[in-house]
């Protein structure tokens, strides 16, 4: 509810900074920017609170992870990022193509912005009750006792620390989890085993 309250203010904020970006006057279109910027920042952290306190309602079907994988990172690969796919074909899980596709983008571009112009190393393993993708990066590693999942844990200048905890909350909507080892930086998404048709 106060989520709610907050954002018919922001957006009211949002639409005369970006009208007032019109101004034919440089330091008030300037001061505009920026204040538009900040509002949709606080948008976005109201929209991560969101995500977290509402109940996940799941669309479930088939999905290919390798195919949510690829689209992903053609959008990643114009930045310079490349996306090295290693061992095991990509499985076929059952969830909502949606959140998977959510998680999957949130894991590769903090991989992306942890190292830039890096390769970005994905691993499908599988297991006998359950399917993980391994998505490892080349950045500079996580500080030993910093838990990522933390809301608001982050370590970007224009990040939100939200986006992690909510990938989790949909991991395990899914009867899955999202982990993390720090050294090299590897985030591991479980999901359970497509049970055959």
């Amino acid at each position: 509810g106060i989520a709610h309250e907050i954002n018919n203010p922001l957006a009211v904020m949002l639409g005369y900074a970006r009208l007032m970006q019109r101004s034919p006057d440089a330091t008030v279109a300037d001061d505009a920017r920026r204040i538009a910027a900040e509002a949709e920042r606080c948008s976005a952290i109201v929209q991560g609170l969101l995500d977290l306190a509402r109940p996940t309602q799941l669309n479930l079907g088939a999905v290919d992870l390798g195919e949510v994988v690829r689209d992903v990172a053609d959008a990643l690969v114009t930045s310079g990022t490349s996306i090295v796919l290693e061992v095991a074909p990509a499985p076929t899980v059952t969830g909502d193509a949606k959140k998977l596709r959510q998680i999957v983008t949130n894991l590769l571009r903090n991989a992306a912005e942890a190292a830039p112009g890096e390769p970005i190393t994905i691993h499908f393993e599988t297991r006998a009750k359950a399917d993980v993708m391994h998505v490892t990066d080349r950045g500079p590693g996580i500080a030993p006792g910093v838990d990522l999942f933390e809301p608001f844990q982050t370590s970007k200048p224009s990040g939100t620390g939200l986006g992690l905890a909510v990938s989790r909350a949909l991991a395990r909507a899914h009867a899955g989890d999202l982990t993390f080892t720090a050294n090299p930086t590897t985030f591991s998404l479980t999901l359970p085993k497509r049970e055959a048709a």
